[in-house]
């Protein structure tokens, strides 16, 4: 769970670095691609632990099926 608040920092960061007024072109784009890099590393990771949960859960309802089958 803390992962998606990762994620929706980092995609928070990546919104906000078009309106500093402080920084130049070249540094904006570049923390937009990191912070964009971020965002999509973390969302991975989300897709990965909800993917890990799917296959056990895929693996609980197996195991039930096969104590019940017998």
């Amino acid at each position: 769970m803390s992962i998606a608040f990762v994620s929706c920092a980092f995609l928070g960061l990546a919104l906000t670095v078009s309106s500093d007024k402080s920084r130049t072109a070249d540094v904006k784009r570049i923390l937009f691609i990191v912070y964009s890099l971020g965002f999509l590393i973390s969302l991975g990771l989300v897709g990965l632990v909800e993917l890990v949960e799917l296959v056990e859960l895929v693996e609980l309802v197996g195991l039930v099926v096969l104590v019940r089958h017998k």
